[in-house]
C-alpha cells in the first residue's frame, strides 16, 4: 500500500479491523508507541551491524493470527 498519514492509520485502527505492528527495535518501541500496537522488530542492531529478525514472520503470525485482519506496519523512518 505504501505511505499512510497518521490520521488515516488512526481512522483505520479505530474500526477494530486493523492491527498495528511496530517493526522498530524494542528500545525504540519502549520509548513510545501507538496505543494497542504490537512490537515485532524486523532487525536487531548488534555490534556486527543490523541483523534481520529470522523469526519475524513466525512472530507476526502469532501476534496477528486472524488471516482476514489487515495490518499497518510502522517504523521510525518508513524504510525498514
Amino acid at each position: 500500500m505504501g505511505h499512510m498519514e497518521p490520521s488515516e492509520a488512526s481512522e483505520l485502527l479505530s474500526t477494530g479491523d486493523w492491527a498495528y505492528v511496530d517493526v522498530r527495535t524494542v528500545e525504540e518501541f519502549n520509548a513510545g508507541h501507538v496505543k494497542g500496537s504490537v512490537n515485532i522488530p524486523v532487525v536487531f542492531f548488534t555490534e556486527e551491524g543490523m541483523v534481520a529478525n529470522a523469526n519475524f514472520m513466525k512472530e507476526l503470525r502469532e501476534a496477528v493470527p486472524e488471516r482476514n485482519r489487515s495490518i499497518i506496519m510502522g517504523c521510525k523512518s518508513g524504510k525498514r
